[in-house]
């Protein structure tokens, strides 16, 4: 009889994981915690992160157009790509009675075929 209850499902809106998978990201926690350092003779006490923004700054200050890219990013998060998707012959997307596997598929095929039809122009 106990068996048989471990087979049933989780009643809707409850997770049998709630914590999910724990997140491992050793590199990332190595590099945090370097970058918190304070630099190695750096007169000014400055860490590694506070070095690093400040050669990224002069070099954007001077011109250097990735640079003032890479500290936009940071600071104020990448810009959003609009993307449009459109259906068989440049139509409308129909997805009311599609089921969710032919759904995904579509649009699958329509953002590979966006990020083609990016590609050829950049070229």
């Amino acid at each position: 009889m106990g068996r048989r209850q471990n087979l049933k499902p989780w009643p809707k809106g409850v997770s049998g994981n709630p914590g999910g998978r724990p997140k491992k990201t050793p590199l990332a926690d190595a590099c945090r915690e370097l970058l918190n350092r304070p630099g190695p003779g750096d007169r000014s006490g400055r860490s590694y992160a506070e070095a690093i923004a400040e050669k990224l700054a002069k070099k954007a200050l001077a011109g250097n157009i990735p640079a003032a890219r890479e500290i936009a990013d940071r600071a104020e998060g990448k810009a959003r790509q609009a993307m449009e998707l459109s259906g068989p012959g440049s139509g409308p997307l129909e997805i009311q009675n599609m089921r969710m596997r032919s759904l995904t598929s579509g649009l699958r095929s329509s953002v590979r075929n966006g990020r083609k039809a990016a590609n050829d122009t950049q070229n």
